[in-house]
């Protein structure tokens, strides 16, 4: 009887070892996560972001933009997805400038703006709600064209080629057909 007690012992006792082992394992984790959100708090505090969120890769849109601070001439296309399943145009800008780091600026009341891009009122297109029709595909696949995890896309490599000169043609088809204007918005 002596032998099952002790090892009925070790068992409870190896229980309470593994949950002081995961109640320590979480307050580590725990503590990494808090501090690696007063890392991105101090970050954003002191005017910086994380990653590579302020920066557009212009170099992508025309390939002697490496060193430059800006492109332009560029036509953006704008996205957004019309339920869980699509992503559809919903605008675009003709006659852009593109800059690689974001500008930083303050409106009339003072609060602070960034953009990466900017076009005069005339050359900015938005499509009515109604007539959003152009999908644009998602993918997780590299291998695939199309919008992955992130929400820029610059359709740059040979298997983007189609869907780009098709979205395109499809802005042309619309131009002042369809369109919101800036004093219905």
């Amino acid at each position: 009887m002596a032998t099952n007690k002790s090892y009925a012992e070790r068992i409870k006792m190896q229980k309470e070892i593994m949950e002081k082992a995961e109640l320590k394992i979480k307050e580590l984790e725990e503590a990494a996560k808090r501090e690696e959100d007063e890392k991105k708090r101090k970050r954003i505090k002191d005017g910086y972001k994380t990653g590579s969120a302020n920066k557009l890769h212009i170099e992508r849109i025309d390939k002697s933009a490496l060193q430059s601070e800006y492109v332009s001439g560029v036509t953006v296309i704008f996205c957004a997805k019309k339920n869980t399943n699509e992503t559809v145009i919903v605008g675009w800008y003709d006659d852009a400038q593109v800059f690689a780091v974001r500008k930083k600026v303050k409106d009339i009341n003072g609060d602070p703006w960034e953009y990466n891009i900017v076009t005069d009122a005339e050359n900015a297109h938005l499509i009515d709600e109604n007539n959003r029709t152009f999908q644009v595909p998602r993918t997780k696949s590299k291998d695939e064209p199309g919008f992955g995890s992130s929400n820029i896309w610059y359709a740059d490599d040979d298997k983007s080629r189609v869907i780009k000169a098709s979205a395109l043609e499809y802005i042309d088809s619309i131009r002042n057909k369809n369109i919101v204007s800036f004093d219905e918005i």
